[in-house]
């Protein structure tokens, strides 16, 4: 296996359990050369941790690049995720991942996962340690993906996976293919993917073909707040297993929607058995725990964070507004026209600042819906921009305004028969406009 030629006991042991986790098959007198690349088989998020492994229909963040390539283009936001798992005589994994969304036809996603055995003492055949001999061993694992609808309930996606396995100066490298899919209902999604389909590990003369796996998942969400899946799982040389998982999102605490989650799966050894998590989750970022007891094996634990940008449409509105500030500030300059600290500067300017006291009187007394409010301020804002002010006030409470429509629920007013009513409509206009009104 191009391993040195002696081993610490404590380098057997790390090998046979994280076979007996990542396989969930008891382990035979040769099993480790059975199916190389374990890692290959690890649950990798701590969402997917907590839901059992029951995330093939339900891959909808940048750990998709890991289950389900095909669940990228479920993205609502660009996204990037840490991820640290502790369990085994204190071995550590750590990975990242990154995904977003080009439309709403393509996806596309990487990640890189990385596991340190720490150092080890060497000991010879008869269980003798080297004294100052020591050496170390590691995976590393790097994913591309991407991912497009084909049709409007379909989604195919594929992955492309670069593996490099090291034990002291001995090495060895693969690179496999997943391909995945995702058929889109209402309240339904239903998955599917193979994975690791490749040649295999080859140290020296000895190759050990890579875990391949077949993966059928079930998404069922009956209200907002809950969502249940269901995945069956084949995996190479090892009985079919089923993986069930549930989460609850309960109210918003401090801003955030908390998570709680539940899984179970069949998978025999330490690798069965039940797995819970928690998750806060904001607009712009996400704290996620897993944690699964491993019998006499310890326990493992995930922690992981998400960091969610600006979708595309946010970058359009920021830049055109920035972009409209910037000329309105210089036409204000150019045409001494708008408002500075000595005051008004222009007959229009002293006309807008009398609408807007006015605006401001009216919203004050309670009488006027948002929906009144917001369509009487597009109005305003339509008519002196349009003759060159610059009104920031009136745009920072137009936008305040839709902040809390978004927050309710609410359609837009523009959307909407014009809602200012009569009297006011008569009011506004005769206002911003007195000699016509005569």
């Amino acid at each position: 296996m191009g391993a040195p030629e002696a081993l610490s006991a404590r380098t057997v042991r790390a090998g046979l359990c994280l076979l007996l986790i990542a396989a969930g098959a008891r382990v035979p007198a040769r099993a480790e050369s059975s199916s190389g690349a374990q890692i290959l088989m690890l649950d990798l998020g701590a969402r997917s941790a907590a839901l059992g492994g029951a995330v093939t229909a339900l891959s909808e963040d940048a750990n998709a690049v890991f289950s389900n390539p095909a669940g990228l283009i479920q993205l609502e936001r660009p996204e990037a995720t840490l991820m640290q798992n502790m369990w085994l005589d204190g071995f550590r994994l750590y990975y990242m991942a990154a995904g977003r969304r080009f439309g709403n036809r393509w996806a596309a996603g990487a990640g890189l996962v990385s596991v340190d055995y720490g150092t080890f003492e060497k000991v010879d055949r008869y269980g003798t340690t080297q004294a100052g001999e020591e050496y170390t061993a590691g995976d590393w694992l790097g994913v591309m993906s991407a991912a497009g609808r084909v049709g409007d309930q379909f989604v195919l996606g594929g992955s492309v996976k670069f593996l490099r396995q090291r034990i002291e100066d001995e090495s060895a490298q693969a690179v496999a293919g997943d391909w995945g899919l995702l058929w889109q209902l209402p309240r339904f999604q239903f998955g599917m993917a193979t994975q690791n389909m490749g040649q295999g590990v080859r140290f020296r003369q000895e190759r050990s073909p890579l875990p391949l796996t077949i993966r059928w998942g079930a998404a069922f969400s009956p209200w907002r707040r809950l969502v249940a899946s269901a995945d069956l799982v084949k995996t190479r040389q090892t009985n079919p297993n089923v993986r069930l998982g549930a989460e609850f999102r309960m109210g918003d605490a401090l801003g955030a929607a908390v998570a709680v989650r539940g899984g179970f799966t069949t998978r025999s050894g330490p690798a069965g058995g039940i797995t819970a998590g928690l998750g806060l989750t904001g607009k712009r970022w996400e704290i996620a725990y897993a944690y699964k007891p491993y019998g006499d094996f310890q326990t493992g634990h995930w922690f992981g964070i998400s960091l969610r940008g600006q979708t595309p449409r946010e970058i359009f509105e920021r830049g055109m507004e920035e972009s409209w500030a910037d000329r309105m500030k210089k036409m204000e300059e150019r045409h001494a026209v708008g408002i500075d600290d000595k005051g008004p500067q222009s007959p229009a300017a002293r006309m807008y600042q009398h609408v807007f006291q006015w605006y401001r009187k009216i919203s004050a007394e309670g009488s006027l819906t948002r929906a009144q409010r917001m369509a009487i301020l597009h109005r305003i804002i339509t008519r002196y921009e349009g003759m060159g002010l610059w009104i920031p006030d009136a745009r920072t409470e137009l936008r305040r305004l839709e902040e809390e429509g978004r927050r309710a629920g609410e359609t837009s007013p523009l959307d909407q028969p014009d809602p200012i009513g009569d009297e006011y409509l008569r009011e506004i206009d005769t206002l911003m406009d007195p000699e016509k009104s005569r």
